[in-house]
């Protein structure tokens, strides 16, 4: 998966769009964005992470800060253009802006939740999530099995067929196909067909973007 970190543009995203929101409070919170970017990084999509590499624990929390606007108006953005939200609540954080986005996109049926027991909030987090029908996991292994089992994520077989079509190679490996088993053609053996250079070409190009 591609990962663009904030703050840089969100341009250029490929689809799904997966926004890593959840605790982060520098010291407090584990890295778990990494943790879920690592173990996602064979899918196609973009994750979007708020957690930048350099943030100033000092910062004036005020709109006239530049930098600090600059941070909220991306993780809005974000929020707001992914087509999931992954929501982690750290049982080791307080994590305030969490619940705060928690209540803003309920509505939005596009998030997925983690919460801990040990969360010190987690009875308010279950009963938003039953409330607005919100999928609800324990921890961040659950998180991720979720997140493989649903329709968000796509494998590399239908990020390939997109790709075969898109770079109009899709005809090319039909009658490559054809032209040994003529009987019956499907995606997997039109992908097999391809020559082993323009196959692994089309692996190469559609995950460097």
């Amino acid at each position: 998966m591609q990962v663009i970190i904030a703050p840089e543009k969100i341009t250029k995203t490929k689809k799904p769009v997966i926004f890593l929101a959840g605790s982060i409070e520098m010291g407090k919170a584990e890295d778990w964005q990494t943790k879920v970017a690592n173990q996602l990084k064979k899918y196609s999509g973009t994750l979007l992470n708020p957690r930048r590499e350099h943030w100033g624990e000092h910062w004036k929390q005020s709109v006239t800060n530049k930098k600090f606007k600059e941070q909220l108006e991306w993780e809005l953005k974000g929020l707001s253009q992914s087509d999931c939200v992954v929501l982690y609540f750290s049982p080791k954080a307080k994590s305030p802006i969490s619940l705060l986005e928690l209540g803003l996109f309920a509505r939005s049926h596009k998030i997925i939740c983690c919460c801990p027991q040990k969360f010190w909030r987690y009875g308010n987090v279950e009963f938003i999530c039953q409330k607005f029908k919100i999928p609800l996991v324990s921890n961040l292994e659950e998180l991720i099995i979720k997140l493989e089992k649903s329709k968000i994520i796509n494998d590399l077989l239908p990020a390939l067929k997109k790709a075969i079509i898109n770079d109009g190679l899709f005809s090319y490996g039909v009658s490559c196909y054809r032209s040994s088993k003529p009987e019956r053609t499907n995606l997997r053996h039109i992908l097999l067909a391809l020559p082993c250079d323009v196959f692994f070409y089309l692996i190469f190009i559609k995950s460097n973007g």
